[in-house]
């Protein structure tokens, strides 16, 4: 990819436009010295006010946070509960139930194939005697049980450790999931004792799968387990969380976000926490909600929601507590670009295989008779697929910038080339732009060569691009295309809407807006929410909730500009600007589009917000000079 952008950006015209971008020909041009002016000028006149604390550079939360009296009598009130913290935590780890998980734990990582067979075996037998004696054994049943037990028999065996199966697979070495375990004094077990645990475990599991339907078994087993490995490692609810976001419903998420955030609190030492970059806009983001809630014309469905906002809030401090160290941070965006691969090769395969028709409401069928598919994957709706596709592009752009070894960056390379097919084939305007923004700013502040070259093939790509991708983005802003002026009609009616409501909003949701909706609706238009993201979130939350969203996304692209100007660790900077980039796509997203009508999308936004919010306190810090993308 290097070798491309290295023979693109020598052509005599990438270098014309190189050179009209260029450092000196900015700081040189009137238009330059007329904003330098202006923002000093401003800089003079809000010294030392609210919005000047908003537009200076350097962080100033942390200490404003330690001055303010509501703040230390929270921080006292954290203090006192960290003692029931303690003794909660000193009850769990004492207890027999976690040692004993701990033991099985560390003995699976040992010897895996000889703890499988010593629980699956018997499992197996009960299974198949309770059922025989029951309800008979089938033919098939029987046969089944005999290829287990040939399976699981010679296992035992096998003295394999998983250090020796997967020693190979980078995802497994980067996030230590075969690490040892803690250094808690366990209890003294010897082999034949442990063998009859393993043995009642498998009984009790045959009993269960007997008794209930086995997806429910398998599901609480799922759940014991997750839950210890939660409390054991909490940073491996970061790397499923990165993993499944597309891929499951909105609950599972949340879910696992509240397990990592309470294993968190109970794990972490006195002073691990620090305050994140953007605290006190989020704290008055989430505060609006529960006002907004309250205050809501549909209460209760308002009410609903709020668990939903506050997994928002707990993905933001668990990822910035976490993705503090380099390893987790890398690891937890490798999980998530691994899923969004297979998204997109699932979106691809819809593109091409699935012969469903695009709903009327995705697409102006007179405009574009062309278009027939529009795919979706696992996100139900084209353009939320697009939302989320421009949040980890820019993520696999980092990678492939900070990777050392040309194999590498040739793997990242063609993974990056699978999600942006699919982003085209989502035929998503709004995401096509997103995009643009943040390639455009990662370009800009990584290197001019990327941008001359990706501007040239701007100039060059009608003359190879699909005649359905160059009349859609010819689209972009006709009042020919019904979807616009669709858009504009509803944007009037939630402008009219948010004059009645500016204070406390109508409450968060789509039942709220619906309810008042059509009291202001213009010509009938019918509309499930305003088609603009901030328009959206001042009509839910009033104007306290859209101030400080913009005043929090200023913040966190501010804390960007910071890590740029440190210049202690360059690449945590390409991380920090590929974020950056992805937030302001999502952003620019925004003006046409309810970006957060899938929670799933939301989610992202704040797991982004929180790791770039990591990166901004790591290198304030010094703690990723040189480590970032060191492969």
């Amino acid at each position: 990819m290097e070798a491309a952008i290295r023979w693109i950006s020598e052509s005599f015209i990438a270098k014309i436009i190189s050179f009209l971008f260029s450092r000196e020909v900015r700081e040189n041009s009137i238009l330059f010295k007329i904003l330098k002016e202006i923002a000093g000028a401003s800089k003079a006149l809000f010294r030392g006010s609210f919005i000047g604390l908003l537009l200076q550079s350097e962080p100033w939360e942390k200490e404003a946070l330690s001055s303010s009296r509501f703040c230390k009598v929270l921080f006292n009130t954290a203090n006192r509960f960290s003692v029931f913290r303690d003794i909660i935590r000193d009850i769990v780890e004492n207890s027999s139930c976690y040692r004993y998980s701990v033991k099985i734990w560390l003995d699976f990582t040992m010897r895996p194939f000889k703890i499988l067979s010593l629980v699956f075996l018997p499992a197996t037998f009960t299974y198949a005697a309770l059922k025989g004696m029951f309800s008979g054994l089938s033919a098939g049943e029987f046969t089944a049980v005999i290829i287990a037990a040939g399976i699981l028999i010679p296992s035992y065996f096998i003295n394999l450790n998983l250090y020796d199966v997967f020693k190979g697979s980078i995802l497994l070495r980067a996030s230590g999931l075969l690490d040892g375990g803690p250094k808690a004094a366990l209890p003294a077990v010897d082999e034949e004792n442990a063998g009859f645990v393993y043995v009642f475990l498998g009984a009790v599991f045959g009993v269960l799968c007997f008794a209930l339907p086995v997806i429910t078994v398998i599901r609480l087993t799922g759940l014991i387990m997750l839950s210890f490995l939660l409390y054991l490692k909490p940073h491996f609810g970061i790397y499923i969380m990165a993993f499944i976001l597309p891929l499951v419903d909105t609950i599972y998420s949340v879910l696992l976000i509240g397990f990592t955030f309470v294993a968190m609190v109970l794990k972490a030492e006195k002073g691990e926490f620090g305050v994140p970059n953007g605290t006190v806009p989020a704290a008055l983001f989430f505060a609006s909600a529960f006002i907004a809630a309250i205050f809501s014309v549909a209460r209760f469905e308002s009410l609903k929601l709020l668990p939903i906002y506050a997994a928002y809030f707990m993905t933001f401090l668990a990822f910035y507590h976490y993705c503090r160290k380099e390893k987790v941070m890398k690891t937890a965006l490798l999980f998530q670009t691994i899923s969004t691969v297979g998204i997109s090769l699932y979106g691809i395969y819809q593109y091409f295989y699935v012969k469903k028709p695009t709903a009327i409401a995705w697409v102006d069928t007179k405009l574009f008779p062309e278009i027939t598919m529009r795919v979706y994957a696992t996100l139900e709706n084209p353009n939320v697929l697009a939302e989320y596709l421009v949040f980890v592009i820019p993520v696999v752009m980092a990678f492939i910038w900070t990777s050392d070894r040309v194999g590498r960056k040739l793997a990242f390379s063609g993974l990056l080339g699978i999600i942006l097919t699919c982003l085209v084939m989502t035929l998503s305007r709004g995401g096509w732009l997103g995009l643009a923004v943040a390639v455009l700013i990662f370009a800009l502040a990584v290197d001019r060569r990327l941008f001359a070259a990706l501007m040239l093939i701007a100039l060059i790509s009608p003359v190879f691009l699909p005649s359905v991708i160059i009349n859609r983005i010819a689209s972009i802003g006709s009042l020919e295309d019904s979807s616009n002026a669709y858009r504009i009609t509803i944007w009037v009616a939630t402008l009219r809407m948010l004059k009645d409501y500016w204070l406390t909003g109508l409450g968060l949701g789509l039942q709220a807006f619906s309810k008042v909706y059509r009291d202001y609706m213009i010509a009938g238009t019918p509309a499930l929410h305003s088609h603009n993201f901030y328009l959206q979130l001042g009509l839910e939350m009033g104007i306290l909730g859209l101030i400080s969203f913009l005043w929090f996304a200023w913040a966190e692209l501010k804390g960007a500009g910071r890590i740029l100007r440190i210049k202690r660790s360059p690449r945590a900077a390409v991380f920090a600007v590929g974020i950056a980039g992805a937030i302001s796509g999502h952003l620019f997203h925004g003006l046409f589009d309810h970006v957060w009508f899938s929670p799933r999308i939301g989610l992202t936004f704040w797991e982004m917000a929180g790791i770039l919010a990591a990166l901004t306190a790591s290198a304030e810090a010094g703690e990723l000079q040189g480590e970032v993308g060191r492969s």
